[in-house]
Order: structure tokens, then C-alpha cells, then sequence
């Protein structure tokens, strides 16, 4: 498995990194500053217009996520946000650098990559530093998870291959990306955190509910005038109203909700429990595969969209009643 990012969450840890690497001294990056550097019309593509309500909630899903902190410098009465995406993944700087400009430019060949990549600090050195990273984050996982690059196909007219980073949501990458990611385009629960590449502490991997075994219902009785579909197997055969009963359709299961983390504070990772929840609504299942997952996937989705609505909504509270106390001390004193 590996850390599948947002369209929004790969331009803000983008920034964060590139920040990082060329302006040190102008880094953490309050939100202000973080806007200003996803919204630049330099060096992105596609160019994006975040406000700052979008920016403090993306922030505190990748907080939860163990992928980036909010820190509160002495003398600042402004919170500032800072990177880890290196720690997360077990990156060096080299890496690090190499991927950020995949994740705030998209796919490009590794001259493009060697050209923009020389004025990050610790970057690759030339096309051959390029290539020698890009053999490093094309390794799978240890888990066997997908990597972190890989080439794409030449295109006609192309002289040279590009490379792409792995670490899109599978519903928003491009249709040649998309091919690549596999398997995790048709996973019917995305996970908020996978570890790919590197250590994660405060984060266990996601395990799946165990679920029965599918038993095909026994073929029905022929009867007269009984018809059954010749193209159908026969644990899904057709037939009339004359034919006997079919076995009653097994319930749908329960979809368990993934594990996530409570940020706060100095960011420490605890570890809320999971939630079972069941869709009454759900249709019967009576075969295998596809429409269990397909109903699953999109009873996740439902989920990991409410969850963003409600910590968007705390984000806003919270920067209300921060602006209520400051204004509170300020009449006081």
C-alpha cells in the first residue's frame, strides 16, 4: 500500500517541501504564505486558487495523517505548518526534492525533473543523480506496496519517456496513471495512511474485517417450463415463476470504518476506534466481487466526505473562538 494524496493535499505538502528546500528562512509557512505558494503561477500546473478555509482543513487531515504539523513559534501570534513527509516515508533530500516537483508539476521527463530540481537544497546532482532516485522510489514497498515513481509510456511524438509520482487518489489520476496504480484504482476503501516506504509511528496498518466465505446457492430443480439463462453460472441462474425458490440473499456486510488519528496539541498520535456501520439500504448480495466492493467503496467515500465537511467546520470554530479570545485579552489589557 501506499499514501494516496488529493488533488489539494499533494499542492500543499508540495509547497511545504519546496518551500523547505529553496527559501529556509522564510519556512514554517504561516497559512497566509502557504496560500500564496500553492496559488503561484510559477512552477505549478495546473495554477490553483485555495483560499484560506481550504488550506487550514486540508492541514489538519495531513496533521491527523502524520504527514505534516502546525507548530507555534515564541513572539508569532500566528501558527505555522511544516512538512513531514520525509520522516513518513523514510525519504532523503535527494528524494524528497524529485517528488515534490512531480506533486506540484504532474508527469515530466528527467531532463525537466534535473533542470528543476537544482535549486533545492540537497537535491539530485544532474540527469544521472536524477535517474540513480528515480531507480530508488520505483522500488515497491517492503510490504510489497506499489512504489513511489514510475516511467510512463512513451507517448507518439515524445522523445522521451516521463515520470509520474504514484501518489495520486485513484479517481482523480490521469487515465495512464490510473493503468499503473492497479489493483488500488479498484480498492473499495481507501485508506487516510499506508506505509509504503519508511516507519510511521502512531500508525498501525488498516486491517480489513473478516468476512465469510461465499457459498454458491445450489442450482434450482429443473421444472416444466422452467427457464434458465445459458450464459448466467449457476450460482446466479435465471428462472420463471414456476421454478422453486431460490435461496434467501445473504445481508450485506458491514463496512468498518478506518482508523484514524486525533490531532491537537503537539500533534501526539492517538488512535481513535474504529466504527462499524452498516447501510440498511444496501442491496442483497447474492454473487461475488464486484457489487460487494463497488457498494463498499462507495459507502467509504460517503464517510471520508462527512469526516472532511466535520473537521472543516472544527477548523472554523476553532480559528473563531482563537479570534475571540485575542480580542477578549486585548479589551482586558
Amino acid at each position: 500500500m501506499t499514501v494516496i494524496l488529493s488533488g489539494p493535499e499533494a499542492r500543499i505538502l508540495g509547497s511545504l517541501v519546496e518551500k523547505a528546500a529553496t527559501t529556509p528562512d522564510n519556512y514554517p509557512l504561516s497559512t497566509n504564505a502557504l496560500r500564496a505558494a500553492c496559488n503561484q503561477i510559477s512552477n505549478r500546473e495546473p495554477v490553483a486558487d485555495y483560499d484560506d478555509r481550504l488550506i487550514d482543513a486540508v492541514m489538519l487531515d495531513l496533521r491527523q495523517r502524520g504527514l505534516a504539523r502546525t507548530v507555534h513559534q515564541a513572539g508569532s501570534r500566528v501558527s505555522k505548518h511544516r512538512h513531514v513527509l520525509d520522516e513518513a516515508l523514510g525519504l532523503a533530500s535527494d528524494e524528497l526534492a524529485v517528488l515534490a516537483v512531480l506533486l506540484l508539476r504532474g508527469p515530466q521527463t528527467v531532463a525537466e525533473l534535473a533542470s528543476r530540481t537544482e535549486r533545492y537544497a540537497g537535491g539530485p546532482a544532474g540527469m544521472s543523480g536524477v535517474e540513480a532516485v528515480i531507480g530508488r522510489l520505483a522500488t515497491p514497498g517492503a510490504d510489497g506496496g506499489l512504489p513511489l515513481v514510475a516511467r510512463l509510456p512513451r507517448r507518439v511524438g515524445e522523445r522521451e519517456p516521463r515520470v509520474t509520482h504514484l501518489l495520486y487518489d485513484p479517481e482523480e489520476a490521469p487515465a495512464g496513471v490510473r493503468a499503473l496504480l492497479g489493483d488500488a484504482a479498484d480498492s473499495p476503501v481507501i485508506p487516510l495512511m499506508a506505509t509504503g516506504h519508511g516507519p510511521q509511528p502512531g500508525h498501525p496498518p488498516v486491517v480489513a474485517a473478516p468476512t465469510a466465505p461465499h457459498t454458491p446457492a445450489p442450482a434450482a430443480p429443473s421444472a416444466p417450463g422452467a427457464f434458465v439463462s445459458a450464459s448466467a453460472p449457476a450460482s446466479r441462474a435465471v428462472a420463471s415463476a414456476s421454478a422453486p425458490a431460490a435461496s434467501p440473499a445473504a445481508s450485506p456486510p458491514a463496512v468498518v470504518g478506518r482508523p484514524t488519528t486525533v490531532g491537537g496539541g503537539s500533534d501526539a498520535a492517538r488512535m481513535a476506534p474504529a466504527v462499524e456501520r452498516r447501510d440498511p439500504a444496501s442491496p442483497a448480495v447474492t454473487g461475488d466481487g464486484p457489487g460487494l466492493q463497488n457498494s463498499g467503496g462507495a459507502l467509504a467515500r460517503e464517510v471520508l466526505e462527512l469526516r472532511r465537511r466535520v473537521e472543516t467546520l472544527e477548523a472554523a470554530f476553532a480559528d473563531q473562538e482563537a479570534r475571540l479570545n485575542r480580542l477578549v485579552e486585548e479589551l482586558g489589557g
